[in-house]
């Protein structure tokens, strides 16, 4: 195999491999914010849009077939795996919440 051709195809690898490291570390980040805001979400008022789409269920039906994922599912999908139970209470102490949060973002398997 000549030396350019392979070089080439190693420099594609180490590019892949980055680009995986790099998606990795965002995803990880994005379900530190997603369990950030379920927090902020819990501790809204009532009244607030946000807030009132998150608690209260829609009417109707789902559509046949796989059921996409839904948000709130998965969100509180990710607690029981950090081993965080009741989080609702702890929610309203918003130190022990940021230690979860950080936990959640430093965490690689959610």
């Amino acid at each position: 195999m000549p030396k350019k051709i392979f070089t080439q195809e190693l420099e594609g690898t180490r590019r892949k491999g980055r680009l995986r490291k790099r998606w990795k570390e965002e995803a990880e980040w994005i379900k530190g914010q997603r369990i950030s805001w379920l927090g902020n979400l819990q501790r809204m008022e009532e009244y607030r849009m946000p807030k009132k789409i998150f608690t209260e269920e829609l009417e109707g039906t789902r559509r046949k077939g796989r059921l996409r994922k839904r948000w709130k599912e998965e969100a509180e999908r990710d607690l029981p795996v950090l081993g965080v139970r009741r989080w609702r209470e702890l929610v309203a102490d918003r130190e022990k919440w940021k230690d979860i949060v950080r936990q959640a973002k430093a965490h690689s398997g959610l």
